[in-house]
């Protein structure tokens, strides 16, 4: 069973998670939602045919787990990542979200519209016990996906979500 599922998920996670959230002798990890404070980076792609948003899509998603995020929601014409949100760390790949912004910008910022900020935010698994799903619940997220959409292509900006 774990064979199995290793092969499976390293294809989308990092081999290295995959090994340590299955590790035996590991203790379990607690995603009970808590306040952290955390770096968002919400990304809208320019919309346009689906090779090229894919295209766009990939790039921005590389770049982000390139620099240490965690990519939270990640559809066509929407990511979502984070930084500290894990207590997991990976020393080969330390937190960089100004790197991360500096290459969304030097390779697709003519394409893309960013928000981001800091703020204090539950982190963990939200949903029913058996179908969770971990992530973090910015304060006002709505807004700032408001805004976000309403961002012209090209632009980024930082904002305050709890103000």
């Amino acid at each position: 069973m774990r064979r199995r599922i290793r092969k499976r998920f390293r294809s989308y996670v990092d081999p290295e998670l995959v090994d340590y959230v299955l590790d035996p002798d590991r203790k379990p990890v607690d995603t009970t939602p808590k306040i952290r404070s955390v770096r968002f980076i919400f990304i809208r792609v320019r919309e346009g045919a689906f090779e090229s948003m894919q295209r766009l899509t990939s790039i921005v998603v590389e770049a982000a787990i390139a620099k240490g995020a965690l990519v939270e929601t990640c559809d066509q014409a929407y990511i979502k990542c984070g930084f500290n949100l894990l207590d997991y760390k990976q020393p080969q790949q330390p937190e960089d979200p100004v790197g991360l912004l500096e290459a969304i910008k030097s390779e697709v910022g003519s394409d893309v519209a960013v928000i981001h900020g800091l703020c204090d935010a539950h982190v963990g698994d939200f949903g029913i016990p058996n179908r969770a799903s971990f992530g973090a619940h910015l304060p006002h997220e709505q807004r700032v996906v408001r805004e976000l959409m309403n961002l012209p292509i090209g632009e980024v900006r930082e904002v305050a979500p709890g103000s």
